[in-house]
């Protein structure tokens, strides 16, 4: 029974079921259609899934859910509601994904680290924190002219007690690591610099960034990759022409 129509193409609903039968992260009818576009532009690059590659996705989606043995997987597929049919069309939609994410050219991979670079950036973060504003301000003035040392002062004055003790460092973080409020201040700062005081709910801050690195892009190949593809998933759904049968 066709329950959708994406594109002119009807989705039937005991494939939408069977795509969702293992896992599903997003509510099902915005599942539903981001798998049907994957079919189709999965398709129209010319992918296909082969008997022994569904079936070693197969074997590694149960060996993940801890369903090694043959009468383990029975009983799991009996409580799912499942065929073994029915579960192997779900695996067949992951080596389909799995094809598809794994086409997507080194060149575009490239480029998106070219353009994001911010995305990529590591600093180290230290802090100093106070409850007198007007002590952390005064402060402030002193290190910003060269008259104190941060790190010196993290550890005397500093009143959050776990990055005192290591002269004020938070850690080593990424764009999508810091706080949102603080991220625009902080990637916008050169190496070195203080930003602040800045109130928070424990009182101010002071933050000084250093070390700023550029990821290799050998060791974010496999995020960006999960980047580029979900933005290809995304792209396809937004132009889906989507309707119901009557």
């Amino acid at each position: 029974m066709a329950f959708l129509i994406v594109n002119g193409e009807k989705v039937e609903l005991k494939d939408a079921l069977h795509w969702s039968s293992v896992s599903d992260a997003h509510p099902f009818l915005e599942a539903t259609v981001e798998r049907t576009v994957l079919h189709q532009y999965a398709h129209k690059q010319g992918h296909s899934v082969t008997a022994e590659e569904v079936q070693a996705e197969s074997d590694r989606t149960r060996f993940a859910m801890g369903l090694s043995d043959p009468d383990e997987t029975k009983h799991w597929l009996k409580r799912q509601r499942l065929t073994t049919e029915e579960f192997a069309a779900a695996c067949a939609h992951a080596v389909l994904r799995n094809k598809v994410r794994a086409s997507i050219s080194d060149q575009a991979l490239e480029n998106h680290y070219a353009e994001n670079p911010d995305q990529f950036t590591e600093v180290d973060i230290y802090i100093i924190r106070q409850r007198n504003a007007k002590k952390l301000h005064q402060l402030s003035e002193r290190l910003r002219d060269g008259k104190a040392n941060f790190h010196l002062e993290a550890i005397s004055q500093s009143e959050d007690p776990e990055t005192a003790l290591h002269g004020g460092y938070l850690g080593r973080m990424r764009r999508d690591e810091v706080p949102e409020e603080l991220a625009i201040a902080v990637f916008s700062v050169d190496a070195g610099d203080i930003i602040g005081p800045i109130a928070d709910q424990d009182g101010s801050l002071l933050i000084l960034v250093k070390g700023w690195r550029l990821l290799p892009f050998d060791d974010v190949r496999d995020e960006i990759r999960d980047i580029v593809f979900g933005e290809l998933i995304s792209d396809l759904t937004k132009v889906a022409v989507i309707s119901l049968p009557s």
